[in-house]
């Protein structure tokens, strides 16, 4: 019962510093996760195709459903992994530096901190 409060605490603290945290680790997560199945199902549908009548139209649309999936679940894939780094880096970077951190990191947004990076490394509050 203590660790579990302990965990609880420490997930409080965590949001605090940054709301944004802990969602996007868990979509990030999630979605990389549960995207494979995508493929799968999507595959299974083609053999079946395949092992049944072999339709040429239906067969092309498979084909072309499995690799448009993909290429779309990639960068979904990229793009909640990017916004997850982005928010740990923040998250992490407030807690141990304080606000001259931000400097040390080149985020370009972090939705969670209120502070946009150039290109330059200088740092401008909003």
């Amino acid at each position: 019962m203590e660790v579990a409060s302990r965990n609880l605490r420490a997930l409080k603290l965590w949001h605090g510093l940054c709301p944004c945290l802990l969602p996007s680790i868990l979509l990030s997560s999630a979605f990389t996760a549960l995207s494979p199945y995508v493929t799968i199902w999507l595959s299974a549908r083609l053999v079946d195709e395949l092992a049944g009548l072999r339709r040429p139209q239906t067969l092309l649309t498979l084909a072309l459903a499995e690799l448009l999936s993909a290429a779309l679940l990639a960068l979904a894939a990229g793009a909640l992994k990017r916004w997850k780094n982005a928010e740990m880096d923040a998250s992490l970077s407030h807690a141990v530096y304080g606000t001259s951190g931000y400097k040390k990191y080149t985020l370009l947004f972090s939705s969670c901190t209120g502070y946009l990076s150039c290109n330059s490394g200088e740092i401008i509050p909003f």
